[in-house]
């Protein structure tokens, strides 16, 4: 496929979202990208480093690059708004409306990211129209960050994002970290949103970057209204852990540092219009994670086999199988581990396989003496 002639500058490329993008766009376009601590490869070479709060140093890059297309991922997340109000006032406002001022200046398209943490949770779902009273300090940089955007260039386009999710980080990615290492996770009951597929929104960038440009304002947020408890129990169900490792929490009983709306969901059919989009429900786009991760039917085949084998020594633990029946169910488990190993080489049967083995034997040995 032959490129797009087009720079494209990503700030923030070593982020969530910024490096989701750079995977997904340096197969079309030609990309340059920048990094706050962690550098990032695009192609053949690396991204550079760059402190947007460094005026001079913004402006010495953005006229060596001059690139015809900029998109925003810079951000200062919940903890250091709290931690540092005024370093995040100027990553979230400041400098997004001094982009703007030098994309209008040099005619570039730019593309900004803001949040659905700018509503305060009553009136939800909320489409682009909706009035915006964000609750923490966090919101409150995002919304003045969105309004000097398309006050100083009002042909840039401004994507609000919902509960964003992928396989790297976000909010799933925290959760299959804490399932994996055996912990338990405590999920919200009472507050909901409309969590967005990373994968989206970079198709949805894709869309952008091709005449006719649009700009202004766009929700992005999936279908589904869902609290964390339930996306938990999706996630779970769909790579194989325990619905006991999850424990429900409400959010309105956390002493949090800020408040959070309890209804952060959104609307956006006016993104799925003007980009010909259908949003992932949360189930497919938790499908599509696994799918793309080379690991996930390996991972799975473990919790699997962890599972059948607790169930077993539970039963026999508990006097609720007969000798004859103890001695077929632990049969069933070691039949259904030798049939679940993959070929040869893998890193299950490297790593894992021995293990097992050794855990079924055991099993196994114990009620046959």
């Amino acid at each position: 496929m032959k490129k797009d002639l087009r720079k494209i500058l990503i700030i923030g490329a070593s982020g969530f979202l910024g490096h989701a993008l750079v995977q997904t766009l340096e197969k079309e376009f030609h990309i340059e990208g920048t990094h706050y601590s962690n550098p990032v490869k695009i192609g053949n070479i690396y991204s550079k480093k760059l402190d947007v709060m460094d005026e001079d140093s913004t402006n010495s890059l953005l006229n060596a690059i001059n690139p015809d297309v900029v998109i925003n991922c810079a951000v200062a997340g919940v903890d250091l708004c709290r931690q540092n109000p005024a370093k995040a006032t100027g990553i979230n406002a400041m400098f997004p409306e001094k982009l703007a001022e030098w994309c209008s200046i040099s005619n570039a398209q730019m593309i900004h990211f803001s949040t659905d943490l700018v509503f305060d949770g009553i009136n939800a779902p909320y489409d682009e129209l909706s009035e915006a009273h964000p609750l923490s300090e966090y919101g409150k940089t995002k919304l003045i960050g969105e309004k000097s955007v398309l006050y100083r260039y009002p042909s840039a386009l401004i994507f609000r994002l919902a509960l964003l999710y992928g396989s790297e980080k976000g909010f799933i990615s925290w959760l299959h970290k804490t399932l994996n290492s055996g912990k338990h996770a405590s999920l919200f009951i009472d507050q909901f949103r409309t969590p967005l597929y990373v994968g989206d929104v970079c198709s949805i960038v894709c869309k952008a970057l091709k005449p006719p440009f649009a700009s202004g304002l766009y929700n992005l947020a999936g279908p589904d209204r869902i609290n964390r408890m339930d996306i938990g129990k999706i996630f779970a169900k769909t790579y194989g852990f325990s619905l006991d490792m999850l424990k429900a929490e409400e959010m309105s009983k956390r002493k949090h540092y800020e408040p959070r709306p309890l209804d952060a969901s959104m609307r956006s059919e006016k993104s799925q219009k003007r980009f010909s989009i259908q949003f992932h429900n949360i189930r497919n786009g938790i499908k599509a994670m696994a799918k793309a991760d080379p690991l996930f039917k390996e991972n799975r085949c473990i919790r699997s086999l962890q599972i059948q084998v607790k169930l077993a020594l539970q039963m026999i633990a508990g006097g609720k199988l007969s000798q004859n029946e103890a001695y077929r169910q632990i049969d069933l488990v070691k039949k259904n581990a030798l049939n679940m190993f993959p070929k040869k080489g893998t890193t299950f049967d490297l790593i894992y396989r021995p293990r097992f083995i050794r855990l079924i034997e055991e099993v196994y040995g114990k009620h046959n003496e």
